[in-house]
């Protein structure tokens, strides 16, 4: 088997017994060719080397045959096919002086097996035996043989020469010689003459392929390399090599295996990643090339035989952020995936519903605004002129009616947990608590036709945070060890992945979804001191060390709805000095240190859908270039805004209410010096007290609050 490089040839000879060549020196050829082993009485199999140190040394065997010296005249199968008999007169006399004698003749090849690598254009990589008669012979190795008056020991002076295969350079490779034992080859050509004359099938350098067409297709850039094709090539007798060129980026790799006449051509594409998306080409040239003379010193080329290979690399769409809207409200989203600027993307359509405008952001980003729908699943498709069938999308538009939650309280399973995190599951109408209760435990309520379900309860041990996935179908629950993704719907846990290298005393602290679902997990630790960042990646289940470039100190993310941005705020409580707020960007990977240096509290960063609005600390508002808009009350125990931007909703230990701020525009007060918001009407009383430690979440629709705190979950209808 003969493995060949990108834009490379390779050859493999496909026989060593030059079966209707004439002349003696064409018969010493075939002769010489052979490994043989002379033994009395015995015999060598044609076909693969029997395991008695006859193998070829090279990485491969094709074209090498071995002789059987029983009856028969037949020269066929020389190259590995049926076996070769030669019958040889007076060969038991002659094999009995020759008892316990072995002579053996071995190819050494300096042409093993190349890896792969690439380069700018055809090259050859091949190897061939050829033949040439020679007077001398540096390396042979006189092995006497008594003399003989069977019809099949002949042999004239000049057919008593040492002969030697000889080095032949061809482009980019270069064939070790073999060399013959002198006086061994009038034994060796009288035993083998009736074998090279026999047999009287006429010459052909015809050569017949399989298929001349070969087509690959990818469901995405990132998706696995498609699996190789294999071509059978059937070749006439007269081929001694045969040469497989390949071009054009389409094709990654080919390797050939060659039998007698046939060769099983094994073509793989080039991999997705390393292509990307797109329509690619290429060609493989099968030619056979045979003696060009009696010696075979030269080879002449024959027909050649082109296979021609096409390849698709599909863009894909794998997500769309947010994943759900509001019946009858057009909004806008991103959709997420691959390939997108290697076609033309004439279309986008939500179901049947053509979107009502996009824009091809980057090759992985597309922004979509759809239409207004009626409840329901969208699935999302896009289309392109230039794509053979349909792409493939994994992303659903979830449109639901805005629900209308009355004012009320939720009791916890266990009293006064330690809220980690409170999400709003709008798919399910559902609420989700994370807290520390009985070691660490999610509890979800369900709201079905205006009813609140009884809490279902999952303990996880050490919970310190959860976020649901850009698509919704998972709820990654990290605890101070471990990252479980769990069944959205039912709450089952899947396979927990652990951290790579966990510094000593540190622990998973905190993480944010990106719409590219791609979820950051930061670290903590009771000091200051850097800690890691690692990357969790949802489709392929691992967690790996992100890239952030910079150290990073107990860091807190904060996601935007629509997941395009993430902020991450740091430091420990001791720490005197700010450090850098650090933005993450879904649609590139990339973090970058801002040029705002601020030391967390225990609020973390809060966005709006867009990422237009960002709160620090609860109390700090920028807008998305981390402009400083106002200021809202110290006093803010927690904090969402509305999905426009435009609102602040604050939790305020001192009036024990909810306080709703304007932040469309930045602070205009009179006073230079004062930089608060303006407030939007009076306190919201809630109808139940909280309790401690308060986390808030809001409905998409921006209609309906939630605070979880240690006493209770709490309802609010939006101000």
């Amino acid at each position: 088997m003969i493995p060949s490089s990108s834009g490379a040839v390779h050859h493999a000879s496909r026989r060593a017994c030059f079966r209707r060549a004439t002349g003696a020196s064409a018969r010493q050829d075939c002769i010489l060719i052979l490994t043989m082993d002379l033994v009395a009485g015995g015999t060598v199999p044609c076909g693969p080397a029997p395991d008695r140190g006859l193998a070829p040394r090279a990485a491969h065997d094709n074209g090498i045959s071995w002789l059987d010296r029983t009856s028969g005249r037949s020269c066929r199968g020389c190259g590995g096919g049926p076996r070769v008999r030669a019958r040889v007169p007076g060969a038991p006399s002659m094999a009995a002086r020759l008892a316990g004698a072995r002579v053996a003749w071995r190819l050494h090849s300096r042409v093993a097996r190349r890896a792969h690598r690439p380069r700018a254009g055809p090259t050859v990589q091949q190897f061939r035996i050829c033949l040439r008669p020679s007077k001398t012979s540096a390396r042979s190795a006189r092995v006497p043989i008594p003399r003989s008056r069977g019809p099949a020991h002949r042999g004239t002076q000049r057919q008593q020469r040492a002969h030697s295969i000889s080095s032949v350079k061809i482009p980019g490779e270069s064939v070790h010689q073999l060399l013959s034992a002198r006086s061994m080859v009038v034994a060796v050509s009288a035993l083998l003459l009736a074998a090279c004359e026999s047999g009287g099938d006429q010459e052909s350098t015809d050569i017949a392929i399989s298929a001349d067409s070969l087509t690959f297709s990818a469901a995405g850039p990132d998706e696995p390399t498609p699996d190789a094709q294999t071509i059978t090539a059937t070749f006439g007798n007269a081929i001694v090599h045969l040469g497989v060129v390949h071009t054009g980026s389409a094709v990654g790799n080919v390797v050939t295996e060659v039998g007698d006449g046939v060769a099983e051509i094994r073509i793989a594409p080039a991999a997705p990643a390393s292509v990307g998306a797109g329509r690619f080409t290429g060609n493989i040239a099968v030619t056979g090339y045979s003696c060009a003379d009696a010696a075979c010193s030269t080879l002449a080329a024959g027909p050649t035989r082109t296979i021609s290979v096409s390849y698709q690399v599909s863009p894909i769409v794998r997500t769309i952020a947010p994943y759900v809207g509001i019946a009858g409200e057009s909004a806008s989203a991103l959709l997420r995936g691959g390939g997108f600027q290697q076609f033309e993307i004439e279309s986008i359509t939500f179901g049947t519903t053509e979107a009502s405008e996009f824009t091809v952001r980057s090759d992985t980003e597309i922004e979509v605004t759809y239409p207004a729908l009626p409840a329901g699943n969208y699935p999302v498709q896009i289309a392109s002129p230039g794509h053979e069938g349909r792409i493939v999308s994994t992303a659903t538009l979830t449109v639901i009616d805005a629900p209308a939650y009355a004012a009320g309280t939720l009791a916890y399973p266990t009293a006064n947990p330690a809220i980690r995190q409170l999400l709003y599951d709008a798919e399910r109408s559902a609420v989700i608590v994370a807290s520390d209760a009985g070691g660490g435990s999610i509890v979800r309520y369900t709201n079905t036709g205006g009813v609140w379900s009884a809490p279902l309860s999952v303990p996880f041990n050490e919970l310190q945070d959860i976020a649901l996935t850009a698509d919704g179908r998972q709820l990654l629950a990290l605890s101070r060890t471990l990252l479980t993704p769990v069944d959205a719907a039912s709450l089952a846990p899947g396979t927990a992945v652990e951290p790579p290298e966990l510094q000593e005393n540190t622990f998973l602290k905190n993480l944010a979804v990106g719409n590219d679902n791609n979820a950051v997990v930061t670290t903590g630790i009771d000091e200051i001191m850097t800690t890691a960042v690692y990357m969790y990646t949802v489709r392929t289940a691992t967690l790996q060390n992100a890239a952030v470039g910079f150290a990073l100190n107990n860091a807190t993310p904060g996601a935007s709805g629509n997941g395009a941005r993430i902020v991450l705020m740091q430091g420990h409580p001791s720490q005197e000095t700010d450090p850098v707020v650090v933005d993450y960007s879904a649609s590139n990977n990339v973090f970058n240190a801002t040029r705002l240096g601020l030391r967390q509290n225990q609020i973390p960063p809060v966005l709006d859908r867009a990422g237009t609005r960002i709160v620090l600390n609860g109390q700090r508002v920028y807008n998305a270039n981390y402009g400083l808009l106002g200021t809202l009350p110290d006093s803010t125990v927690a904090i969402v805004l509305s999905p426009d931007g435009t609102r602040a909703y604050t939790y305020d230990s001192k009036a024990g209410a909810v306080l709703t701020f304007d932040i469309s525009e930045a602070a205009d007060n009179e006073d230079e010096d004062d930089t608060s918001l303006p407030q939007v009407g009076s306190a919201t009383p809630l109808a139940g007290d909280p309790g401690e430690g308060v986390r808030m979440a809001i409905t998409p629709d921006g209609g309906t609050l939630f605070l979880a705190g240690s006493t209770q979950l709490v309802i609010q209808p939006t101000p």
